[in-house]
């Protein structure tokens, strides 16, 4: 059995958080993801008898599912049960991943889609895309926030780089996340900046390609890999940066970038993705065309050539998220349920 299968098992089935009971019902799920299409029925046959039990003592107003596959599918037939509205919130994989992987997903995440009463994008570029799967008025763009209190009083790993320009990447170690493109870039940034380290902090199945790629390319003194951390560990190495790039796309949102750009840091993007809501060009970020090894390099390079520009759109950006809080998120969907319970 797998460690990610060990820590699912270990995951209890019930858990009282900050006095809200939150269960966590088992269902099947097959390795690498197969039949995912079948998803939906199978998350719904796990959760409606607990459902039915909750609603017994505590009949509730409002269904809200992330995802919509398979959670939004099995909240669309909770709806057809207890004729209760349903909102399904986007994050980005239903579009960019689970609508590509054969027809049926796709029927599925459309049905699902089609059966909310409202539906939140998580950006407006997600809101856009979704377009093609549900009618546009049952659309709210609210993004995702952040605990400003991460910022407030952070602790630093910079006393371990001295001397360093320290470049970090914060995401699952995938191909679409974009690190591959920025240990590309590393090639000409390293011919004018002998100085630089880049530090990818996650894990994830395109770690071993990462690896190899650095190998080739003869970067080793220039690459660090950190692999998963806690949050707050994590942050440490954001707070310490001199430049956070995460080339990665498709990106529903990027709530890493709002972290990073929270800490007063210069980010880098990829432009056609969620942040653009957030991210104005050479202003309080940059933003380049996806996988475009030169024009993450000229970006990089271009941050390190002139630390007082950096440090602008560092300031810019810190100014810029002041509003991307979970409690503006709360705010929002507070009113979204005031709305669809009413109809």
């Amino acid at each position: 059995m797998t460690k990610r299968a060990k820590k699912y098992i270990e995951v209890p089935a019930r858990h009282s958080l900050d006095g809200i009971e939150v269960y966590f019902p088992r269902y099947i799920i097959l390795p690498r993801h197969m039949f995912f299409e079948y998803s939906g029925d199978w998350y719904y046959n796990a959760i409606k008898g607990m459902t039915a039990q909750l609603y017994s003592t505590w009949p509730f107003d409002i269904i809200h599912a992330h995802v919509a596959l398979p959670d939004g599918y099995a909240g669309a037939k909770l709806k057809g049960t207890y004729n209760r509205p349903l909102i399904i919130t986007v994050h980005g994989q239903d579009v960019n991943y689970t609508v590509q992987r054969n027809s049926v997903s796709r029927a599925k995440v459309t049905e699902a889609l089609s059966g909310a009463d409202a539906v939140v994008a998580v950006s407006s570029m997600l809101k856009k895309s979704l377009a093609e799967f549900v009618d546009g008025g049952k659309i709210e763009v609210i993004h995702n926030g952040i605990d400003i209190n991460i910022v407030e009083h952070p602790k630093t790993i910079k006393e371990r780089y001295i001397n360093k320009k320290i470049i970090v990447s914060v995401g699952n170690l995938f191909k679409s996340k974009g690190q591959h493109i920025v240990i590309k870039a590393l090639r000409e940034i390293v011919g004018r900046h002998k100085d630089v380290v880049y530090i990818i902090v996650g894990k994830g199945p395109y770690r071993e390609e990462l690896e190899r790629l650095v190998n080739r390319l003869e970067l080793q003194p220039y690459v660090e890999f950190t692999g998963q951390l806690p949050h707050d560990k994590a942050m440490e190495y954001v707070q310490a940066c001199d430049i956070f790039a995460l080339p990665s796309y498709p990106e529903g949102f990027g709530i890493a970038f709002v972290e990073a750009m929270a800490y007063g840091k210069a980010v880098i993007a990829c432009k056609g993705t969620g942040i653009e809501d957030v991210i104005r060009d050479r202003e309080n970020g940059l933003l380049v065309e996806p996988d475009n090894v030169d024009a993450v390099a000229q970006s990089i390079c271009r941050l390190l050539d002139d630390e007082a520009y950096a440090q602008t759109i560092g300031q810019h950006a810190k100014l810029s998220v002041d509003e991307l809080t979970w409690e503006n998120n709360a705010r929002q969907l507070d009113q979204l349920y005031e709305k669809v319970a009413q109809r």
